[in-house]
Protein backbone atom coordinates (compact mmCIF):
# COMPACT_ATOMS: atom_id res chain seq x y z
CA UNK A 1 0.00 0.00 0.00
CA UNK A 2 3.14 2.05 -0.39
CA UNK A 3 1.56 4.07 -3.29
CA UNK A 4 -1.47 5.53 0.19
CA UNK A 5 1.50 6.78 1.83
CA UNK A 6 1.92 10.81 2.21
CA UNK A 7 4.46 12.52 0.52
CA UNK A 8 7.57 13.41 2.73
CA UNK A 9 7.99 17.35 2.52
CA UNK A 10 11.03 19.10 3.34
CA UNK A 11 12.20 22.96 3.23
CA UNK A 12 12.54 23.63 -0.50
CA UNK A 13 15.22 25.93 -1.79
CA UNK A 14 13.75 29.56 -1.82
CA UNK A 15 12.14 31.28 1.08
CA UNK A 16 8.43 29.70 1.94
CA UNK A 17 8.69 26.75 -0.98
CA UNK A 18 8.46 23.10 -0.42
CA UNK A 19 10.26 20.27 -1.99
CA UNK A 20 9.67 16.42 -1.70
CA UNK A 21 11.98 14.83 0.97
CA UNK A 22 13.29 11.38 1.59
CA UNK A 23 14.22 9.61 5.02
CA UNK A 24 15.67 6.11 5.59
CA UNK A 25 12.14 5.88 7.51
CA UNK A 26 10.26 5.31 3.95
CA UNK A 27 12.99 3.38 2.24
CA UNK A 28 11.21 0.12 1.71
CA UNK A 29 14.41 -1.28 -0.39
CA UNK A 30 14.77 -5.24 0.52
CA UNK A 31 17.98 -4.38 2.07
CA UNK A 32 15.89 -2.13 4.44
CA UNK A 33 16.40 -3.48 8.06
CA UNK A 34 13.76 -2.62 10.74
CA UNK A 35 13.88 0.00 13.56
CA UNK A 36 11.71 -0.10 16.69
CA UNK A 37 12.42 3.91 17.16
CA UNK A 38 10.81 5.24 13.90
CA UNK A 39 8.37 4.27 10.59
CA UNK A 40 4.89 3.33 12.59
CA UNK A 41 2.80 4.05 9.24
CA UNK A 42 -0.73 4.38 10.32
CA UNK A 43 -4.23 6.48 9.14
CA UNK A 44 -5.81 9.18 11.37
CA UNK A 45 -9.00 7.29 11.96
CA UNK A 46 -6.19 3.98 12.94
CA UNK A 47 -4.32 6.40 14.81
CA UNK A 48 -7.91 7.95 16.68
CA UNK A 49 -9.21 4.02 17.69
CA UNK A 50 -5.84 3.71 19.55
CA UNK A 51 -5.95 6.70 21.70
CA UNK A 52 -9.75 5.99 22.52
CA UNK A 53 -8.86 2.89 23.32
CA UNK A 54 -6.26 3.61 25.88
CA UNK A 55 -8.40 6.76 27.00
CA UNK A 56 -11.01 3.95 27.78
CA UNK A 57 -8.43 2.19 29.89
CA UNK A 58 -7.50 -0.15 27.23
CA UNK A 59 -10.90 -1.36 26.66
CA UNK A 60 -12.33 -0.68 22.74
CA UNK A 61 -15.59 -2.19 21.11
CA UNK A 62 -16.12 -3.43 24.38
CA UNK A 63 -13.17 -5.78 24.44
CA UNK A 64 -10.46 -5.61 26.76
CA UNK A 65 -6.79 -5.45 24.83
CA UNK A 66 -4.68 -3.71 27.23
CA UNK A 67 -5.06 -4.17 31.07
CA UNK A 68 -5.87 -0.91 32.70
CA UNK A 69 -2.46 -1.64 34.93
CA UNK A 70 -0.68 -1.19 31.99
CA UNK A 71 -2.54 1.84 30.51
CA UNK A 72 -2.18 3.18 34.23
CA UNK A 73 1.90 2.72 34.24
CA UNK A 74 2.28 3.59 30.28
CA UNK A 75 0.17 7.21 30.90
CA UNK A 76 1.34 7.76 34.80
CA UNK A 77 4.16 9.77 35.59
CA UNK A 78 7.32 7.93 35.93
CA UNK A 79 10.01 9.95 35.69
CA UNK A 80 9.68 12.17 39.00
CA UNK A 81 10.28 15.85 38.04
CA UNK A 82 13.56 14.87 35.96
CA UNK A 83 13.76 16.75 32.93
CA UNK A 84 12.83 15.16 30.21
CA UNK A 85 10.78 15.18 26.52
CA UNK A 86 11.12 17.45 23.66
CA UNK A 87 9.32 20.78 25.39
CA UNK A 88 9.88 21.65 28.59
CA UNK A 89 7.44 20.62 31.20
CA UNK A 90 7.36 17.22 30.52
CA UNK A 91 7.97 13.75 31.66
CA UNK A 92 7.61 10.44 30.28
CA UNK A 93 5.43 7.19 31.45
CA UNK A 94 6.19 3.91 29.86
CA UNK A 95 6.65 5.10 25.95
CA UNK A 96 4.03 8.12 26.60
CA UNK A 97 5.56 11.51 26.71
CA UNK A 98 3.26 13.32 29.89
CA UNK A 99 2.44 16.80 30.61
CA UNK A 100 3.62 17.44 34.34
CA UNK A 101 3.29 21.86 33.93
CA UNK A 102 1.30 22.96 31.05
CA UNK A 103 3.30 25.67 29.23
CA UNK A 104 4.36 26.87 25.81
CA UNK A 105 2.79 24.37 23.13
CA UNK A 106 1.32 22.27 26.07
CA UNK A 107 -0.65 25.47 27.52
CA UNK A 108 -3.55 24.69 26.90
CA UNK A 109 -3.20 21.36 28.36
CA UNK A 110 -3.82 20.15 31.73
CA UNK A 111 -1.65 18.26 33.44
CA UNK A 112 -1.94 14.98 33.11
CA UNK A 113 -2.35 14.91 28.97
CA UNK A 114 0.01 12.17 27.26
CA UNK A 115 0.82 11.65 24.10
CA UNK A 116 3.79 11.32 21.82
CA UNK A 117 5.04 13.07 18.46
CA UNK A 118 6.43 11.02 15.75
CA UNK A 119 9.50 11.51 13.41
CA UNK A 120 7.78 13.61 10.48
CA UNK A 121 5.58 15.43 12.86
CA UNK A 122 2.75 13.61 13.30
CA UNK A 123 1.12 14.20 17.34
CA UNK A 124 -1.21 12.28 19.07
CA UNK A 125 -2.54 13.25 22.51
CA UNK A 126 -4.66 12.84 25.14
CA UNK A 127 -6.37 15.09 27.76
CA UNK A 128 -7.69 12.92 30.21
CA UNK A 129 -9.45 15.85 32.25
CA UNK A 130 -11.54 16.88 29.14
CA UNK A 131 -11.45 13.56 27.58
CA UNK A 132 -10.11 15.05 24.53
CA UNK A 133 -8.43 13.39 22.27
CA UNK A 134 -5.44 15.29 19.40
CA UNK A 135 -4.45 13.64 16.27
CA UNK A 136 -2.34 15.78 13.97
CA UNK A 137 -1.08 13.98 10.77
CA UNK A 138 1.83 15.70 8.92
CA UNK A 139 4.55 14.13 7.21
CA UNK A 140 7.59 17.04 7.07
CA UNK A 141 11.38 16.73 8.37
CA UNK A 142 14.17 19.46 8.53
CA UNK A 143 12.11 21.75 9.80
CA UNK A 144 12.98 21.61 13.16
CA UNK A 145 11.04 20.13 16.59
CA UNK A 146 7.90 19.07 15.67
CA UNK A 147 7.32 18.61 19.36
CA UNK A 148 7.66 22.48 19.95
CA UNK A 149 6.52 23.63 16.84
CA UNK A 150 3.91 26.58 16.39
CA UNK A 151 1.42 24.79 14.57
CA UNK A 152 1.22 22.26 17.21
CA UNK A 153 0.86 24.69 19.40
CA UNK A 154 -1.98 26.54 17.44
CA UNK A 155 -3.41 22.79 16.83
CA UNK A 156 -4.33 22.01 20.77
CA UNK A 157 -5.20 26.23 21.27
CA UNK A 158 -7.75 25.52 18.38
CA UNK A 159 -9.44 22.16 19.50
CA UNK A 160 -9.04 23.92 23.28
CA UNK A 161 -11.02 27.00 22.51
Amino acid sequence: QREKLAVLYQPGETEGSLAVGDSWLIDFSKNRVANPSGGLISTAENMARFYQMILADGVWNGQRLVSEESVKQMTTLQTGDLATGFTPGNGWGLGWCVVREPQGVTESLHAGTYGHGGAFGTQGWVDPATRTIYVLMIQRTKFGNSDGSELRKRFHDAVAE
